[in-house]
């Protein structure tokens, strides 16, 4: 599925963009907090702080994700590769914080929008296999004398 039609799929179903954007944007949000304001140390980050695995867990969360829509995008791996660099790397490194929340905002909202697809892929109904009808079965007919002879008029020649 294409971006655009990610797109108008989660605005077409309002609840599970909502519930998307509480499940995939919650780990961008989280990344950025722990970078920004729980592994920062007199203005150096300081990655050897337990809290910094959790970094790394967000980090990996998103970054097939947004790979994916790179590929989408640019039609290009090399490109989507430098685009999950810039995006990620930005939002975690960058100490200019409009570039940051820029990035944030970006992560966020394509992982809102691939996990409401995902939801609403999940509780779109199959379609099952019918099952067949059952044959009902015939009434046996009486044999009497009319019935004798309107069956041999109509046997087959």
């Amino acid at each position: 599925m294409g971006i655009l039609e990610q797109m108008r799929l989660a605005r077409a179903h309002p609840f599970a963009s909502l519930l998307g954007a509480a499940l995939g944007g919650f780990v961008p949000v989280a990344a950025y907090t722990i970078v920004h304001h729980e592994l920062r140390v007199a203005g150096q980050l300081d990655l050897w702080r337990p809290i910094a695995v959790v970094l790394l867990a967000c980090l990996a969360f998103s970054v097939r994700t947004v790979w994916q829509w790179g590929v989408q995008s640019f039609r290009e791996r090399a490109k989507a590769a430098c685009l999950v660099v810039a995006v990620e790397g930005v939002m975690v490194f960058s100490d200019t914080s409009a570039l940051a929340v820029i990035a944030l905002v970006y992560l966020v909202g394509i992982n809102a929008i691939a996990t409401a697809c995902t939801l609403i892929a999940e509780d779109t109904p199959q379609p099952q296999q019918a099952e067949p009808l059952p044959v009902p079965e015939l009434p046996e007919l009486p044999r009497g004398k009319a019935v004798g002879r309107i069956a041999a008029r109509v046997r087959p020649a």
